[in-house]
């Protein structure tokens, strides 16, 4: 799978276009190569508001998703960041003794993915408290069965997984404006091709020249 998601318009752009989403750049697409499928435009944000519209279903609460590199992890993490969940990612080859022990000591509302990674991804077995479901749009999920003792702060976005090299896992945290602060000068820095299809020029290496 290859994508080309946007990032969010920045002020002074014009906005989304009629036919685009809020969370995706106009003219954005996301490619699923090995199913030859392209989401883009009205497809796209359709999908993004169906995998939203999952989570709205679930208790509230902070969202775990297992992502692989794949069009429904994708689609798993915009609809979750439309839906205004924070969402953990984690690492699909994450060790079945570490996710149950992430879960047990974060209790997030859900846990979906649970089908990314392939052959050797075992997530591991149901945690006390949750029930497994087969969602249409989400797919495979763990539920929790009780409503969370804590509600996620409102500005909360996303949480990383630490590698654990201090003897467990950590999620550090990052509000909902940090991707975006993040990703707009990275966006506006790349090198685009040019309209015959040619990308420019690698950059000379070594320190910039110095001002005479």
């Amino acid at each position: 799978m290859t994508d080309a998601l946007g990032t969010p318009p920045v002020a002074g752009s014009g906005g989304a276009t009629r036919d685009s989403h809020p969370l995706v750049a106009p003219g954005a697409r996301l490619v699923d190569a090995a199913a030859g499928r392209t989401l883009a435009g009205t497809g796209l944000s359709a999908a993004i508001e169906a995998a939203a519209s999952g989570y709205h279903e679930m208790p509230r609460g902070v969202i775990f998703a297992r992502v692989g590199i794949t069009v429904p992890s994708a689609l798993r993490y915009l609809g979750a960041w439309s839906a205004g969940r924070p969402v953990a990612l984690l690492d699909p080859a994450l060790q079945p003794a570490t996710l149950a022990d992430l879960v047990e000591r974060y209790e997030p509302a859900a846990v979906v993915g649970l089908d990314e990674g392939g052959a050797g991804a075992d997530p591991g077995e149901l945690p006390k408290g949750y029930r497994r479901v087969e969602h249409a749009t989400l797919g495979p999920a763990w539920v929790t069965e009780t409503t969370p003792a804590h509600t996620p702060h409102p500005d909360l976005g996303i949480l990383l997984a630490t590698s654990g090299s201090t003897g467990s896992h950590k999620l550090v945290r990052l509000s909902r404006a940090a991707p975006s602060a993040c990703a707009r000068p990275r966006s506006h820095a790349a090198p685009r091709p040019s309209r015959s299809g040619a990308w420019p020029a690698r950059a000379r290496s070594g320190p910039p020249p110095r001002a005479r």
